[in-house]
């Protein structure tokens, strides 16, 4: 028994669906035809060899376009789609089917006819061990139109990364964003682990970018990351998701919550606001005093962000002596997504050469003992008198500094020899600051100075 019909706006709709229940009372394939749908065509159903159950479509960007593969009902039936098999999965890798396998998720198409979309098995990455039913973690893949068929193109493999931590097993299907990033959700993986399959991942949401000639792909958000065991923020997204004009992204969880394992949630995932970051390389210095040294700080912008960035440096602690002294460009300007470079330089002051005090000392006490002979004796002899008082007044002043110089000479010259002031040997910190509007980052270098 079938429920009622809906009413159908011409004759040639009758009979197509005079067809539709004559093919599923034979039990062969059975479609809605697309001119009972307003503006477009219906998801088709089948039944029989092709397969069974409703299966979603494949929809253009924003244009209400459905690739709706479909077989005859009868080859005497004009108003019949045709099915074509655009591709058959499983045809590479043998067993491992390295092309992808279990396709649930609905297709995306741009506007060159290139179709995009998700299997949540096979794929590249796979263990040895594993049969047909089970190889691999799932792809992104691409269909291009190629003669009269189309190529597939594989965009990424799921559990390219340890432990799977950029996901796996995608059930559903992308939506692509005006730049030209996808945007899906896998079933498994991620950084989240959970109780539901023995501590493995709970699932991701995730990005694929346009880079070079392919796509790189980015974890947005990792289920069963709250909560503990409970994953109050939910676990297992099975759907895809859908994005606002804003770019907040919303789906689904088919587990978890905060009212128990069992029941899910319906989430909102926004955009990280636009931000950016600092790091410096290398991240330390050893250099000696007198000598420079520098370091290349990368500005790193995020969540789109963009404008002029000011740049500042200290040293901590003052050193003592002759502080060592750095600098870095006024500012950097992002413009893009692309990161910025700025240096910093670090300068040192040598230590100073003196002369050995004793031997100083020495040398003034020769100059004034000659000076003290040339009063007693050079001066003629009516003058004498007054030049002796004075010659022996010098003389002993002299005696007595030289016996005090004499006395703490030996710590001063070992000291003086090995040169004085310069920049403190010790360790120290550099700090850079970056500064836009209200948004700080820093980055230090750790600085020795031998």
């Amino acid at each position: 028994m079938y429920s009622a019909i809906r009413a159908i706006p011409d004759r040639g709709s009758v009979r197509s669906v005079f067809i539709v229940a004559l093919a599923m009372a034979l039990g062969g394939a059975v479609y809605v035809p697309a001119q009972a749908q307003t503006g477009g065509a219906a998801a088709p159903s089948w039944s029989g060899s092709q397969g069974a159950g409703v299966h979603p479509a494949a929809i253009g960007p924003g244009q209400g376009r459905f690739y709706r593969p479909r077989r005859a009902a009868s080859a005497q039936t004009s108003n019949v789609d045709i099915e074509s098999v655009l591709y058959n999965f499983c045809s590479e890798g043998g067993v491992f089917c390295t092309d992808g396998i279990l396709p649930s998720g609905r297709l995306i198409e741009d506007a060159s006819g290139n179709f995009y979309g998700t299997t949540r098995g096979g794929g590249e990455t796979n263990n040895s061990s594993c049969n047909t039913g089970s190889c691999g973690y799932g792809t992104v893949f691409e269909l291009t139109p190629s003669g009269s068929g189309y190529t597939r193109i594989a965009l990424y493999n799921f559990c390219s990364q340890p432990f799977c931590m950029d996901g796996a097993n995608p059930y559903a299907g992308l939506i692509e964003d005006a730049s030209g990033n996808f945007y899906g959700t896998t079933s498994n993986g991620g950084a989240g682990l959970s109780w539901l399959c023995g501590g493995c991942g709970s699932g991701t949401v995730f990005e694929l970018s346009p880079s070079g000639s392919g796509y790189t792909e980015t974890v947005l958000y990792n289920f069963c990351s709250q909560g503990g065991t409970q994953c109050t923020d939910g676990a297992v997204p099975v759907a895809s998701v859908i994005q606002d004009a804003s770019g907040n992204l919303y789906g689904t969880t088919e587990f978890a919550g905060a009212n128990g394992i069992d029941w899910g949630t319906v989430f909102k995932l926004s955009p990280a606001p636009p931000g950016f970051t600092i790091s410096a390389s290398p991240t330390s210095l050893t250099i000696t005093a007198g000598q420079s040294g520098t370091s290349t700080f990368t500005v790193t912008p995020s969540g789109g962000f963009t404008g002029d960035i000011s740049l500042s440096c200290a040293i901590t602690p003052k050193a003592p002596s002759d502080p060592a002294t750095c600098s870095v460009p006024a500012s950097v300007t992002i413009s893009g997504s692309a990161a910025q470079t700025a240096t910093l330089t670090v300068n040192t002051t040598a230590r100073n050469a003196v002369i050995n005090p004793g031997r100083t000392s020495f040398w003034h006490s020769v100059n004034g003992v000659a000076l003290a002979c040339i009063l007693i004796v050079g001066i003629p002899a009516r003058r004498r008198r007054w030049s002796c008082r004075m010659g022996m007044l010098v003389l002993l002043f002299l005696v007595i500094g030289s016996s005090l110089s004499c006395g703490g000479g030996g710590n001063a010259g070992g000291g003086g020899g090995g040169g004085g002031g310069g920049t403190t040997p010790g360790t120290y910190t550099i700090t850079v600051t970056s500064t836009s509007g209200t948004l700080t980052q820093t980055g230090t270098v750790s600085l020795t100075v031998q």
